[in-house]
């Protein structure tokens, strides 16, 4: 279940087979799992160890580092405010994190949460401050912990999760965050959007299935000598069959989710929306929060056209993205044109709709420097000499002076950098031969893929 969402941004713990001897003795199988503490934080968000507040809950509070006191304050805001005002929220708590997380535990059908195994960490840093770092802001975002309930161990793949999510009883004070989200207009569409968009990639049965594929295959060499190690309690057919069990569990839960969903939110039904580009080479479609191409996870490597099934009475929008050098021209359905704007909002899918992206030439656009096709391979720029021609640069790249010193995003590019690459021509910007360059005061102008990325 981890590995199903490690691209989502929850934290989640890195795990692999390893088969244990203990003073040489053949132990069996085991997992090695990583640990949540001060360590991880630092290695994959740049949290300082002695920076952190991380915290579990399970049927209480136990602090791992740092202390409760932010977390007492966000609690009782929660608590004590119905409705919550949500630009506020968002000040406190990661909303998309937040999202994707309780997501994954509705998904997974794990019952052994929201009571127990909750696990949320922040920066040690006043809540919202501006921060270069994912995860330095200082705001509470959860990890996923200990989902071995979920994937059908204990609950058939028709259980509602969702419900339990939502539930106001003995453990009212545990799904409270979402409840008072989904009482938000904005979140609760947020909400339905981001599971159906999920639903359609993430937990696109044809992924999940392969993953746990290639996760028994990983297992599969080993577990017969385990069950002959450990007699007790199973066999490697058994193994087999609950292998089994997951992937039926994987492979019927979406529909399933679908129908908690429908049932909660009153919505009246479920239609396929089918997205196609007039040309691939020279657009794609984001619909909701999810980009159709082929880096996405649940997309295919030849996304168009691409299907996926939505809930009616919950608005949809569309977006049509132009490639370098094109433009976007208009939606078309069944040959006829229903929006000039590139961005197309359906306010209610009533049936099944099949839209199309037109994209065409842009003779207007001028792009310097050339672009770079990173979908060819990385970019790399090893080495610059002290000794170039003053106005030249490395490929695909330029340097310039922005208008404004410390510029923001707002500034504008004022002109090119022309001077020879040394100190003395205060060019600012010195040529080191194999070790590149310095950046001094240098806005750094990099084009990816029709994008470009302000360094």
């Amino acid at each position: 279940m981890q590995k199903m969402v490690r691209h989502l941004p929850v934290a989640t713990q890195a795990n692999r087979a390893a088969v244990v001897f203990l003073n040489g003795e053949y132990w069996g199988v085991h997992t090695l799992d990583e640990r949540y503490d001060k360590y991880y934080f630092n290695k994959l968000y740049r949290v300082a160890t002695d920076s952190l507040d991380l915290l579990t809950l399970s049927l209480g509070i136990e602090v791992d580092e740092g202390d409760q006191t932010t977390y007492d304050a966000f609690y009782n805001y929660f608590a004590n405010n119905n409705p919550v005002n949500y630009t506020y929220v968002k000040t406190l708590m990661d909303v998309e994190n937040f999202t994707d997380y309780y997501i994954a535990e509705i998904f997974s059908s794990n019952t052994d949460w929201p009571h127990n195994n909750q696990v949320l960490w922040r920066k040690r840093v006043t809540p919202g401050t501006p921060t270069n770092h994912y995860g330095n802001d200082g705001r509470w975002r959860w990890a996923l912990k200990d989902m071995d309930y979920g994937l059908g161990l204990m609950n058939q793949s028709n259980h509602n999760t969702l419900a339990t999510a939502t539930d106001n009883g003995v453990f009212g004070g545990y799904t409270r965050y979402l409840r008072r989200l989904l009482d938000i207009d904005e979140f609760k569409v947020y909400f339905i959007n981001r599971f159906a968009d999920l639903l359609n990639t993430t937990f696109n049965p044809t992924r999940t299935s392969a993953m746990l594929t290639e996760m028994k295959n990983e297992y599969s060499p080993a577990m017969q000598e385990h069950f002959t190690r450990w007699p007790e309690g199973n066999t490697y057919q058994g193994w087999l069959t609950n292998v089994e069990k997951i992937r039926t569990f994987i492979q019927q839960r979406p529909d399933f989710v679908r129908e908690h969903i429908r049932n909660k939110f009153g919505l009246p039904a479920n239609y396929n929306l089918t997205l196609g580009v007039s040309n691939t080479e020279q657009g794609y479609i984001k619909i909701n929060t999810i980009e159709l191409v082929p880096s996405t996870a649940g997309v295919s490597q030849n996304p168009y056209p691409w299907t996926g099934s939505y809930f009616q009475g919950n608005p949809i929008k569309v977006t049509a993205r132009s490639r370098v050098g094109y433009k976007f021209m208009h939606w078309k359905e069944a040959n006829t044109i229903i929006s000039t704007d590139s961005v197309y909002t359906i306010a209610s899918l009533n049936s099944a709709r099949s839209l199309e992206a037109v994209f065409a030439s842009d003779a207007v656009i001028k792009v310097t420097p050339t672009p770079y096709a990173l979908a060819q391979c990385d970019y790399r720029m090893e080495s610059w000499s002290s000794s170039a021609t003053a106005g030249t640069y490395p490929p695909h790249m330029q340097f310039v002076h922005m208008s404004t010193e410390d510029p923001t995003l707002v500034a504008t590019v004022a002109d090119t950098v022309l001077g020879l690459y040394n100190h003395t021509s205060r060019t600012r910007l010195n040529g080191l031969n194999e070790n590149g360059f310095p950046l001094l005061t240098l806005v750094l102008i990099i084009p990816i893929q029709g994008i470009y990325l302000v360094v």
